[in-house]
């Protein structure tokens, strides 16, 4: 077996996602007969690698199976949440709001992460200031995303106005709790 390949990251994404095991094996720069091979190995051993059926995350395979999908683990992983939150409320015809949503959060990370260390203000050539475009596209997407999150009944508002189920305070600690704890808290500092 070829070495420095992080099989469990191999195998997670084979588990997890629906990437085809050929897009697998060329993201990691290995041939997919090798992954096969690893396969069989582990199933002889009484280790064997299950799929999960992604059919139910996303209907349009054009968003997910091809060399570039158009969601990536951050979008499916996304996708995945909002429906076990919406659970009995969701419907298929949510889909293509949940896949938008998926869409803007999963842009608005990859902005995110060009964004750390790097400051919000540009300067042009002239000497001009001006708001960075990684920022403004931060906000744009993440305007997208909390704009469709209302409308899907993502937040307690959303779900109060639509006259949906919210989940109740004492089902998981929020950070804004913490916050509350904390200020509670006769500490010098």
């Amino acid at each position: 077996m070829a070495k420095g390949i992080d099989w469990d990251l191999i195998r997670s994404e084979y588990e997890e996602t629906p990437k085809s095991e050929r897009l697998i094996a060329e993201e990691h720069g290995i041939a997919h007969g090798t992954i096969q091979t690893r396969r069989r190995k582990d199933k002889k051993a009484g280790d064997e690698w299950i799929r999960k059926n992604h059919v139910d995350i996303v209907k349009d395979k054009a968003l997910i199976n091809s060399r570039k999908p158009i969601l990536n683990q951050t979008g499916l992983r996304k996708i995945e949440e909002i429906k076990l939150e919406l659970g009995e409320n969701y419907s298929v015809l949510d889909e293509p709001l949940v896949i938008a949503f998926a869409l803007n959060y999963q842009k608005w990370v990859d902005v995110q992460y060009e964004l750390v260390g790097k400051s919000s203000i540009a300067e042009s050539s002239k000497g001009t200031e001006y708001i960075s475009p990684y920022e403004s596209l931060a906000k744009m997407y993440e305007s997208a995303f909390i704009k469709i999150a209302g409308q899907l009944g993502l937040s307690l508002a959303s779900r109060k106005r639509m006259k949906l189920n919210p989940k109740s305070d004492t089902e998981e600690a929020s950070l804004f709790d913490i916050v509350d704890e904390l200020g509670e808290c006769d500490v010098d500092v």
